[in-house]
């Protein structure tokens, strides 16, 4: 037995096979990915999705093996995730960040930042005010248009393997379907206060924002195409101590002229 439906990962079409005992899985996971499913023709090799107790979890762009039903449903986050950045290598900057629209006119501003650093619980707060654009990976093409990747948050709530919840569920506003980049950031936790910390010049902001990207080697002359997405006064860090003051300080980015 087998369920199958298909999701848009940036760029890429994918067919998602769950099979065996995963097929009783198969409306949680269409419910997580609510706005990412489309009725367009897959463009590549299916991910297979199968639930084997007692397995060592594993996954790839083209498959998820796991031994429990919050394993699957994380490794399969990852692994469309995957497949969508794997297809953008060589042509889209992409930025380990979330991201968040103004409903009006689709300024998109990015957080970039490792894992840990609190993307997801931003996003979530964040996208109750700004259309939700992802919380994981913000892709941008070669004249600055943003792609929308809504996938499921990532949240932890007390167990080993984060929960999946769609952003329907969570009531986060629906950004509009042209989206250009307002500005990067780079976030960083703050306890002291709510601040835009630094304003680094453009060459040392570049050199921090290029650890957060995805194949950016892959790119023809990346350092140079990464540049051009900064303001040449520079970027911000941001430091915040939580997602309420965060929101202070994205508004600012949303405000400045772009």
């Amino acid at each position: 037995m087998a369920e199958s439906f298909v999701l848009r990962s940036l760029e890429r079409v994918v067919e998602i096979r769950m099979r065996g005992r995963a097929a009783a899985l198969a409306d949680r996971a269409r419910q997580a990915w609510s706005r990412c499913l489309t009725d367009a023709t897959p463009d590549g090799p299916p991910i297979e999705v199968r639930w084997r107790p007692r397995r060592p979890s594993s996954r790839s762009s083209t498959h998820v093996d796991a031994g429990t039903a919050g394993a699957v449903l994380e490794l399969l986050s990852q692994a469309v995730a995957l497949a969508g950045i794997e297809h953008g290598a060589g042509r889209l900057v992409m930025l380990h960040a979330c991201g968040v629209a103004d409903p009006d006119t689709g300024r998109t501003v990015v957080l970039a930042g490792p894992s840990g650093m609190g993307k997801s619980t931003a996003a979530v707060h964040l996208g109750r005010r700004w259309g939700y654009v992802s919380d994981e990976t913000v892709a941008i093409t070669e004249d600055q248009r943003v792609l929308p990747f809504p996938k499921p948050l990532s949240l932890i709530r007390g167990e080993r393997w984060k929960e999946q919840v769609s952003p329907d569920d969570l009531g986060l506003v629906v950004p509009p379907q042209e989206l250009r980049l307002g500005a990067i950031a780079i976030l960083s936790r703050h306890p002291e206060g709510l601040t835009i910390v630094e304003r680094k010049r453009r060459t040392e902001f570049v050199a921090q924002v290029a650890p957060h990207t995805s194949y950016l080697g892959e790119l023809d002359r990346p350092v140079h195409r990464l540049a051009g997405l900064v303001e040449p006064e520079g970027g911000p860090i941001l430091g915040y101590r939580s997602s309420d003051g965060l929101e202070s300080l994205v508004h600012q980015l949303m405000e400045v002229p772009g």
